[in-house]
């Protein structure tokens, strides 16, 4: 199961729906303190929840009531802060060596610098940063950059980009904190 952020439900934004499918404009809102990146969504609560549907997920069969996943985004200027509180009873996170993590539940951020009208499922490329996120590894969180064939933002330290997960009674939370810095010269909060 993968939580493939790519699409905000125009209604959960207030907006009328785009012309092309998959495009969705959502806001960070601002966090005075930076967040602590822990796997508690505690601090989440000036965020807004933003539910996320099952269309969402890119392979395999979904249960019924499972993969109701939950977004939460806020910045403090120089980080951006994901939340994510996913349904799910079948977690698996031994994937740790596949391009992705395909064959775990993982998390596919595509995060932008560009201004909106520039970003299409067409056209990702060098300036766009794509992750992918292992938050249950039992070595620990993992995070890569893909290789999907469009050539885009590399990483040489990965290490900038801090991610914690915690399993709950219907499934996990996770956290992930990315500096601005590395989604895109010019990005505005």
């Amino acid at each position: 199961h993968a939580v493939f952020v790519t699409f905000v439900a125009p209604a959960a934004l207030g907006s009328k729906p785009t012309a092309k499918a998959g495009l969705g404009r959502l806001e960070a809102l601002r966090t005075e303190a930076p967040v602590k990146v822990d796997g508690d969504l505690s601090e989440w609560g000036k965020a807004t929840a933003v539910p996320l549907g099952q269309e969402l997920v890119s392979t395999g069969s979904v249960s019924p009531g499972d993969f109701a996943p939950i977004l939460h985004l806020l910045h403090d200027g120089s980080t951006l802060y994901i939340g994510l509180r996913v349904t799910d009873d079948d977690i698996s996170a031994a994937d740790v060596e596949s391009r992705d993590f395909v064959n775990s539940d993982y998390t596919r951020l595509y995060l932008s610098g560009r201004e909106e009208l520039d970003v299409t499922g067409a056209s990702i490329g060098r300036d766009d940063l794509v992750l992918s996120i292992n938050p249950l590894a039992e070595i620990g969180p993992r995070v890569k950059v893909p290789d999907y064939g469009p050539r885009t933002r590399t990483l040489a330290d990965m290490s900038a980009i801090k991610v914690a997960a915690r399993k709950t009674a219907a499934g996990y939370d996770e956290e992930v904190a990315v500096p601005l810095s590395l989604v895109g010269d010019g990005l505005s909060t």
